[in-house]
């Protein structure tokens, strides 16, 4: 019996994701520990009881217990932007997402925006997120200082680098960039990823010269064939690149730490190489949706056996819901390949850890982070089957599925939502 130190059983219905193709549903209790800030225990209620019998009790009825969400790719300074008419890519970042990211030159409304982002993903249930800023590096500061309960969120971040056909506004010294690169790498090292915005965008020598702050393991961001248009700009801007991604390879930026952001039009050849550098890559089915841009092929990423997880991709995104992301990749894909809600659900919790090293986060299982959100569902909860119930959990409107969530608890205390006033 556990007497030592203080925590609270959880009871309900939680499914827990053990690899893409399976998944336990249980009916039972989670022991959370409040000191170790982990989850100590999962089973039957009878028996996790018994070994925790001085720890106080949390029944959520009719509800589905989910691990907290991961998300492989979203920009916070696109967040006001993400209802807005949406154009043809390029248009929409002229036209929309660029003349908006302008404004976060002002901190005041960089730190309006920022709240605002940071609430609606504990709302959403999501706390780890790799993000693009804006150019300005001071945008990092602003999320570095964010107060508890924002700061429970695991965010990488960095400025959006570019160097070349930009706005004016964006135009900085090239030795200007690389001093404050080194500043905000020392500085911020345990959240900076490295994020040069996509080929169009960085020449050659800039992508080779920043490269340098990939040395050492640290998390590299990209855009990668979002669109058919971009290959002959790159083609122009990289001729001695073999092929789009060949511009990253050469360049020294796709590692195992590089995530890459779209991937629809690529070529054989590519994959082999995102493949064999053990890239990630982040699928944003919404987004593409959003854009029109096309549908990922996800009968590549099997048949070469590369790494992805799912992300959301505001502002071409219209949600951080990552159960609408989950229900569109099932809508995307339903018509050309197999796919389950489990698999969704294990891209959007345990596939971006597991890149990140941490196999633990994203589980339900004894040992992991006590990160867990919570969503009304009488009818998932009800179901003995985990796929069934998730299939249940995704039905409805991207504004059901925003709404959906009863409370996100982050390390064994309530982040967001509404239960037992001890838990505060």
């Amino acid at each position: 019996m556990e007497t030592s130190s203080p925590g609270f059983l959880l009871v309900g219905t939680f499914i827990d994701p053990m690899s893409p193709k399976s998944a336990t549903l249980v009916d039972g209790a989670i022991a959370i520990g409040l000191r170790t800030q982990t989850i100590r225990d999962v089973g039957p209620l009878a028996l996790v009881r018994r070994r925790y019998q001085n720890w106080p009790v949390v029944s959520v009825d009719e509800a589905i217990i989910l691990p907290a969400f991961s998300d492989a790719h979203t920009h916070w300074t696109q967040y006001r932007i993400r209802k807005d008419k949406k154009f043809k890519l390029l248009k929409w970042l002229d036209e929309v997402a660029f003349p908006e990211e302008e404004k976060f030159d002002d901190i005041d409304y960089a730190c309006e925006v920022a709240y605002e982002f940071f609430e609606d993903l504990l709302k959403q249930g999501t706390l780890t997120a790799f993000i693009f800023s804006s150019p300005h590096f001071d945008t990092i500061e602003v999320l570095d200082t964010l107060p508890y309960p924002y700061n429970a969120v695991k965010w990488f971040t960095g400025p959006s680098l570019m160097n070349t056909n930009i706005p004016e506004a964006f135009m900085v010294d090239r030795k200007e960039i690389m001093d404050k690169l080194r500043d905000v790498a020392f500085k911020y090292s345990k959240s900076f990823s490295l994020n040069p915005r996509y080929a169009l965008v960085c020449d050659y020598e800039f992508l080779y010269t920043i490269s340098g702050f990939a040395l050492d393991g640290t998390f590299v961001q990209t855009h990668l064939a979002e669109i058919p248009e971009e290959f002959e700009i790159a083609k122009k801007l990289h001729p001695e690149a073999k092929n789009y991604t060949d511009v990253f390879y050469k360049t020294g930026l796709l590692s195992d730490h590089t995530i890459l952001a779209h991937c629809i039009y690529l070529e054989e050849s590519d994959w082999r190489t995102i493949s064999a550098m053990n890239a990630l890559v982040a699928h944003l089915p919404l987004a593409n949706e959003t854009l029109q841009t096309g549908r990922m092929p996800l009968e590549k990423l099997r048949k070469y056996q590369i790494r992805w997880a799912l992300g959301t991709d505001v502002g071409a995104g219209h949600t951080l819901s990552m159960l609408a992301v989950m229900q569109c990749f099932l809508r995307t894909h339903e018509k050309y390949t197999d796919v389950s809600a489990v698999e969704a659900l294990y891209r959007a919790t345990r596939a971006l850890p597991e890149f990140m090293g941490l196999s633990e986060h994203g589980r339900i299982i004894p040992g992991a982070p006590a990160n867990l959100v919570m969503f009304k569902h009488a009818d998932a909860a009800r179901q003995l089957d985990p796929e069934k119930a998730l299939r249940l959990l995704l039905e409805g409107s991207v504004r059901q599925l925003e709404n959906r969530s009863i409370a996100t608890i982050a390390k064994g205390q309530v982040v967001y939502g509404e239960i037992p006033e001890f838990m505060k």
